[in-house]
């Protein structure tokens, strides 16, 4: 052994980690006939192919919620497909993309879109890096 003393080097503080949710997340595309690319948010709330559902706009963004008397349906392959009135509710073209956050409580899950979700955070991220949100 040499003499030299060892230092320890310094560890920042970390933040303390978020409570664990049961919200089951995903981003996906939507093609042109209003399909949703992604089926996990789906399946993790127990939904099967043919599922009827009630599909609302909600401040530019969709809720969608497992309704016996539902309207809509999940299509044969178990996908979310978004009808045109829908799609054009929220300006949304093909191959977008949107965040889909299924709520279990409520049996819902949300499809936002790429604006929402830029309004969403513009706050958070102000804060976060320091600067004005536009």
């Amino acid at each position: 052994m040499s003499g030299r003393v060892r230092r320890e080097l310094p560890l920042p503080e970390l933040a303390e980690a978020p409570e664990a949710t049961s919200r089951v997340c995903a981003v996906a595309s939507v093609d042109s006939r209003g399909r949703v690319s992604d089926r996990s948010v789906v399946r993790s709330l127990g939904w099967i192919a043919g599922q009827r559902l009630d599909l609302r706009a909600v401040a530019g963004s969709v809720l969608v919620a497992c309704r016996e008397d539902g309207v809509f349906s999940l299509t044969s392959q178990g996908h979310l497909r978004l009808p045109a009135a829908v799609r054009h509710w929220c300006a949304l073209q093909p191959g977008q993309r949107v965040l889909l956050a299924a709520e279990p409580a409520h049996d819902a899950l949300a499809v936002h879109t790429m604006p929402v979700l830029d309004s969403l955070l513009a706050e958070p991220h102000a804060r976060m890096f320091g600067g004005e949100h536009a």
